[in-house]
């Protein structure tokens, strides 16, 4: 994942400095998240990558989160690489609670290991990886450029259009701006 800082700061037409108003960047959040999702399918999709789309469901089946993957990385590869989120679900299964309350009280200091370091742990997982899985993956990773591409659905505007409306009644009584651009910007990944 991405950390994305935003400085509580800002210029305004007269030269003055001042906060910004936090609320309405809050509720612009998941919007905001969806259309930097969007953007990096994109800018995947420019490299050559291929992409699936990752749809997260609540427990009563409807759509809960829309991400995307690339396609050719193995599921089981993506949870052995993300240590982080086992951690995560072995608190929870032994404490109960919530994933923000397993995620809060596994949190380490922020005494991580730097870039280089962590790098060189990646490249060993991946190696065990490939040890494990001999022909889950391709010796070069760069072929996973060269799939043949999915063809993007040949749907028609107006039925995308009713599909993001009716998924927005559906979860929501009232619904904002902020909220059918995050929609728009969830299907909008290249798939």
């Amino acid at each position: 994942h991405t950390h994305v800082l935003v400085y509580n700061l800002g210029k305004a037409a007269d030269g003055s400095w001042g906060s910004l108003e936090p609320r309405e960047i809050y509720r612009w959040k998941k919007a905001a998240g969806a259309l930097y999702r969007a953007e990096l399918a994109h800018q995947f999709e420019r490299l050559g990558f291929s992409l699936e789309q990752d749809i997260r469901y609540d427990n009563d089946g409807r759509v809960k989160d829309r991400y995307f993957k690339l396609r050719g990385i193995p599921d089981e590869l993506m949870e052995q690489m993300s240590g982080r989120r086992k951690e995560i679900l072995a608190y929870q299964q032994e404490h109960g609670g919530s994933a923000q309350q397993a995620t809060l009280k596994t949190r380490r200091d922020k005494d991580e290991p730097t870039f280089t370091e962590m790098h060189a742990r990646w490249q060993d997982d991946l190696a065990t990886w490939r040890r494990e899985h001999p022909w889950e993956l391709p010796d070069n990773l760069r072929a996973l450029t060269q799939q043949p591409k999915r063809e993007r659905p040949t749907q028609s505007q107006r039925r995308r259009d009713l599909e993001i409306l009716a998924e927005l009644h559906e979860t929501k009584s009232v619904w904002t701006r902020a909220d059918l651009t995050q929609k728009i910007a969830e299907r909008s990944t290249g798939m």
